[in-house]
């Protein structure tokens, strides 16, 4: 699909396109390690992007998408932000793939192919894909839409597709930054079973993720013996099963550390055991239990929608 034309990519799930941030133009700031967002459109050069050599390059900035400081984060959110191409052989966290699906375009790390881009809440992530095999969620892909040939929804005209992203930036007054080193998973960040308390209270963007939707999953698996949840089904509803068995519920805002940490370890029992029933056993083994560790720390911190 390598082309020098340029092109909206656009979620499967939301209608809405990757672009650069719209405050580097409205507050004048360096693009250069600057937070990737996914908005509805309004047809800027913001939203334009061309793949070259396995680049994707956006026209208004002419930097490339690049994975935040280079390494995987399995329980804090993995952030892509903008920055300079590098040399193709210092460029690994800088390089993409183009996987053709049922449901769209699946667009994965070259340096991590079981890794692709993701919407969460308005922010470009990248994330765990689930095996091929499995069903591909719609907000896992994308299509890929020529300049000239994209017509905008109804729904996400220029004045409702402003007013959105207004209403949808819940972040800072400047771009998040990222810098472009390494390529591997921080391990630090499994200290302890979990997050320090610094980085728990500085974890990324989490809204998309509601109570009712734990409960819903936990549900399906506990009651009806659903036996077709995906990866990310079953670590929320594993997380879910661990979370409620706390009683009362006011004692888990009390827990302290060694709290924290058996209540992680009790989440992680909980999936393995899953995992190793017999209609559990066709499931991604490392994808669910980093996913539950990630889950029981999102409820623990009371991260999760309850609206």
């Amino acid at each position: 699909m390598e082309n020098n034309t340029w092109f909206y990519i656009q979620s499967n799930k939301t209608g809405h396109v990757i672009s650069a941030s719209r405050q580097i133009r409205s507050e004048h700031l360096d693009p250069k390690r600057s937070q990737v967002y996914v908005y509805p459109p309004l047809q800027t050069d913001d939203e334009l992007w061309t793949y070259e050599r396995q680049y994707i390059r956006n026209k208004a900035t002419g930097l490339v998408l690049d994975i935040r400081k280079g390494r995987l984060r399995l329980i804090e959110d993995t952030e892509i932000c903008l920055y300079d191409e590098k040399p193709l052989e210092e460029a690994s966290n800088q390089l993409w793939g183009i996987r053709d699906t049922s449901q769209g375009k699946l667009i994965y790390s070259i340096s991590n192919t079981d890794w692709s881009l993701t919407q969460d809440e308005n922010k470009l992530l990248l994330y765990p894909h689930e095996p091929l095999q499995s069903t591909i969620q719609q907000h896992d892909t994308w299509e890929w839409i020529a300049e000239h040939s994209f017509i905008p929804s109804l729904s996400t005209s220029t004045t409702t597709a402003a007013a959105t992203a207004t209403a949808e930036w819940s972040g800072p007054t400047t771009p998040g930054l990222c810098s472009s080193v390494g390529s591997s998973v921080e391990s630090s960040d499994f200290s302890q079973g979990g997050l320090s308390p610094a980085k728990r209270g500085s974890q990324g963007s989490v809204n998309l993720y509601s109570m009712e939707t734990f409960k819903d999953y936990h549900d399906r698996l506990y009651q009806e013996k659903d036996t077709h949840l995906s990866d990310k089904a079953l670590s929320m509803a594993a997380a879910y099963h661990s979370w409620i068995s706390v009683r009362p519920m006011d004692s888990i805002k009390e827990l302290d550390e060694p709290g924290r940490i058996q209540l992680q370890n009790k989440a992680e029992q909980e999936a393995q055991n899953l995992l190793l029933s017999n209609q559990h056993q066709d499931h991604h083994k490392e994808t669910v239990l980093h996913l539950t560790l990630r889950f029981i720390n999102l409820l623990m911190d009371q991260k999760v929608s309850t609206s």
